[in-house]
């Protein structure tokens, strides 16, 4: 069973998002504790794009419906560290073969 690298998992995350930042001509330093919607105004297709470059870099895909979902409810702000955190948490889980709905 592999492991995660926290460190490495928040890098690609700060990485992403100050390239992201840059592109939309944002002049913000990107923190594990900035706030993807309210700092750096990104919307849910943007966190979804984040999400799915950290699969396709760490070349498998975790399910993201815990992270995004709490008690019936989106989550409304996520941070780089919130993101870690789960994608180390959720690193060896299996996936069914069968799409399930959220």
């Amino acid at each position: 069973m592999q492991s995660a690298d926290p460190r490495s998992i928040e890098k690609i995350i700060l990485d992403y998002l100050a390239q992201t930042a840059e592109d939309m001509g944002l002049m913000v330093a990107v923190t594990p504790d900035t706030c993807l919607g309210g700092e750096l105004g990104l919307s849910s297709v943007d966190t979804m794009n984040l999400l799915a470059a950290i699969d396709v870099h760490l070349g498998r895909r975790l399910r993201y419906e815990a992270l995004l979902m709490s008690e019936g409810e989106y989550v409304q702000e996520l941070t780089p560290r919130e993101i870690t955190a789960y994608v180390v948490e959720h690193y060896n889980d299996q996936l069914d073969l069968e799409p399930r709905a959220m």
